[in-house]
């Protein structure tokens, strides 16, 4: 089979979708081998990919994971994201990069 990415969607009562997770199946299958001492098959991937929703644990994790990521990346005290920063815009366009300093600026405003 080809190396896929495992999208993980949430749907949301109104039927709007955002991809929350995605992973790569190499990344995964090298996790399973490193971890579990071999490869998933096709049938164990999809079970893989139905369980994040439906497993409360897996969920619970996937929302603890997100919500410590968040909590670092807006830390203005004790991260330094300068390099980081600029790694990413320097790849830009110079109308992308003022949009997206702009929006930056002001959501980060937003939150005090």
């Amino acid at each position: 089979m080809n190396n896929r990415t495992f999208r993980f969607i949430k749907t949301d009562n109104l039927g709007g979708e955002a991809i929350v997770l995605a992973l790569d199946e190499e990344y995964l299958q090298s996790f399973a081998e490193a971890n579990f001492g071999r490869r998933l098959s096709d049938i164990e991937l999809h079970r893989f990919s139905n369980e994040v929703w439906d497993n409360d644990d897996a969920f619970q994790s996937l929302s603890d994971l997100m919500s410590g990521v968040i909590e670092v990346i807006t830390d203005k005290k004790d991260s330094d994201w300068n390099k980081t920063d600029e790694l990413f815009l320097e790849r830009l366009s110079p109308e992308d990069k003022t949009e997206c300093l702009k929006e930056h600026s002001e959501l980060a405003t937003q939150a005090g």
